[in-house]
């Protein structure tokens, strides 16, 4: 949709950095990583048990795990912000 404003064609081979320093336009993927990592500190601080601290101390099953793609817990997508940013 930027390209499309600015009236740039992707054969004109412009990066999709350029774009957003040229627009002034915060990348969504680092915005919503910040986000959630500026959340985590908030419930860290919590002390009590309110809902939000069990969800992130939640665990996805107990026992067996199936085979495939394995049940992410918030705190491991949390671990993977932290070692980007």
């Amino acid at each position: 949709m930027k390209r499309k404003i600015l009236g740039i064609k992707i054969k004109d081979k412009i990066p999709c950095k350029n774009i957003r320093q040229q627009t002034h336009i915060k990348d969504v993927v680092l915005f919503a990583e910040r986000q959630k990592w500026n959340w985590a500190g908030h419930v860290a601080k919590v002390s009590d048990n309110r809902w939000t601290k069990r969800a992130t101390e939640w665990q996805p099953r107990i026992g067996k795990r199936s085979r495939g793609r394995q049940p992410l817990r918030w705190s491991d997508s949390i671990a993977k912000v932290k070692g980007r940013l």
